[in-house]
């Protein structure tokens, strides 16, 4: 096969979810969870494969029913799996989720020494790479050895290959050795920042990732760290965009939606912005479609399984610019 087999190279955290059936109710009191595949990475490369991108998975899953399952549902969504390596010594990760809209989702992970952080350099091959368009990682991947030496070779060789990549902040502080925060900062600066073009994250994560205690400060600390184009996601306040290192900020409005799960919007973000730049559309149009895919899935229950269609996008942008203000 030849260079761009893929559109789209996601790497990182590949577990299962599971979500509380009972909305509203303390994660300690929930008695049934819906199953889902969970992960950043791995959502958006389904979320972006719904959209109509070719995609490819590099992880690892458990020998187990659980890797199988992951596994099932990656190729019955058109996520390729020759990157994903079945590892027989280490389970999948599982995460528990409470909903309490609109503002509390209890999460509690299971993930030590869990299959996908176990990623290992010798995983990461040039040829594999370089036939994508595209590579995206995680912060968490660089949480833990030898899950961060195969994240930053992986950066370095499409680095080489002249193959956009993009990071996802993605900061879990409990996934971090202490000290948490100071970890995770030291290893985004000084490794990751000068490998990416693309940097997408919370105000929260890029606060943290800066060290320092607003946004204006944080974006002008790793503006001076790196060329890169950053966008920071409000929530419910929409989004704003530094496309280039002297651009002015690009404030991209949200679409009002009732909110039932706020897990997985970020992916979905992620998946519209990517589809967009790939696609060659300009940022305005590729961070309006972010938006819309995050609104669409804060509505719903699960995250990779409730992915939009870039059908369902474009009817659910449409539908909100017909709708008068305050309806």
């Amino acid at each position: 096969m030849t260079r761009n087999d893929f559109d789209l190279i996601s790497m990182g955290r590949l577990g299962v979810d599971l979500y509380a059936q009972q909305i509203g109710t303390p994660l300690k009191n929930v008695s049934s969870f819906s199953k889902y595949l969970g992960g950043s990475p791995s959502n958006t490369a389904v979320g972006a494969s719904r959209l109509g991108l070719k995609t490819a998975l590099i992880s690892r899953v458990g020998a187990d029913p659980m890797g199988e399952f992951l596994l099932n549902f990656l190729r019955q969504e058109n996520v390729d799996t020759a990157g994903v390596k079945t590892d027989p010594g280490h389970p999948c990760g599982l995460v528990f989720l409470g909903i309490s809209p609109p503002e509390k989702f209890e999460l509690l992970f299971y993930r030590e020494n869990c299959a996908d952080i176990n990623i290992a350099p010798e995983d990461i091959e040039e040829n594999f790479i370089r036939r994508s368009r595209a590579l995206l990682v995680s912060g968490t991947g660089f949480s833990r050895e030898p899950s961060r030496s195969a994240t930053l070779k992986a950066l370095g060789l499409a680095r080489k290959n002249a193959i956009l990549t993009a990071l996802d902040l993605d900061f879990r502080r409990n996934l971090w050795p202490p000290p948490h925060d100071e970890s995770y900062a030291g290893i985004i600066q000084n490794k990751v920042l000068p490998l990416v073009d693309l940097i997408v994250g919370t105000e929260e994560e890029f606060k943290t990732a800066a060290q320092s205690s607003s946004n204006e400060d944080a974006v002008s600390k790793i503006k001076a760290l790196t060329p890169a184009a950053l966008v920071i996601k409000h929530g419910s306040r929409g989004a704003t965009a530094y496309t280039e290192p002297n651009a002015p900020a690009l404030p991209v409005p949200p679409f009002p939606v009732e909110v039932l799960n706020v897990l997985g919007a970020g992916d979905a973000f992620m998946a519209g912005l990517l589809y967009g730049r790939l696609s060659d559309w300009n940022w305005g149009k590729s961070l309006e479609l972010a938006n819309a895919c995050g609104a669409i899935l804060v509505t719903k229950h699960g995250c990779a399984p409730d992915m939009p269609t870039l059908e369902e996008a474009q009817e659910f942008i449409q539908k909100q610019k017909e709708t008068p203000v305050g309806r």
